[in-house]
């Protein structure tokens, strides 16, 4: 089972609080794209700018993270390489284990994997549609809830994955949240 190579979907995440969002994914690009309307509850972005509700966007392009802030016109650079700065492998529930099916109280039938990377992650995906995230849950960290409806395999504008000219490897985050 493998992730498209390219696709964009819709979030919001929990329990922490909630906040909307998209992902934005694409291997020919090599990157990814996480945009938050509200960075405070992400564990990144409150590390730079902590008790700030301001949009957050984790742009992850050729092996390097970065953790730009447009409102604010900030951006920092967080790291680089697998782990931190890559981008999901597309077969990344590859070796994971697979948990079975569940079904959600709307009736859906889901598919359940786990595995470990930094954190315990549990990954949920539509039973018949492998490639189409509906929930990523990072144990002790914030869960991404998906809509399915926004599921997309088309570019609309490739300029979603540019790295903003605020961006630079010069301007390291402070205490770098991206490392543990």
């Amino acid at each position: 089972d493998q992730w498209e190579a390219y696709f964009v979907e819709q979030f919001f995440t929990e329990p922490e609080g909630e906040t909307l969002g998209s992902y934005h994914y694409s291997t020919k690009k090599n990157a990814e794209v996480i945009i938050r309307h509200d960075g405070s509850f992400d564990s990144y972005c409150k590390s730079v700018h902590q008790n700030e509700s301001t949009p957050c966007i984790h742009v992850v392009r050729d092996e390097k993270r970065y953790l730009y802030f447009p409102d604010l016109k900030d951006c920092c650079y967080c790291c680089q390489g697998e782990g931190c700065g890559g981008i999901v492998k597309k077969d990344w529930l590859k070796g994971a284990e697979y948990l079975g099916r569940v079904i959600t109280e709307e009736g859906l039938e889901l598919e359940k994997w786990t595995i470990q990377a930094r954190s315990k992650i549990f990954y949920y995906n539509l039973a018949e549609e492998k490639s189409m995230p509906f929930i990523i849950q990072h144990m002790g960290q914030e869960q991404m809830l998906f809509d399915v409806d926004s599921f997309k395999t088309t570019i609309r504008d490739e300029s979603v994955f540019d790295i903003p000219e605020q961006c630079s490897v010069s301007k390291p985050c402070p205490e770098n949240p991206c490392n543990p």
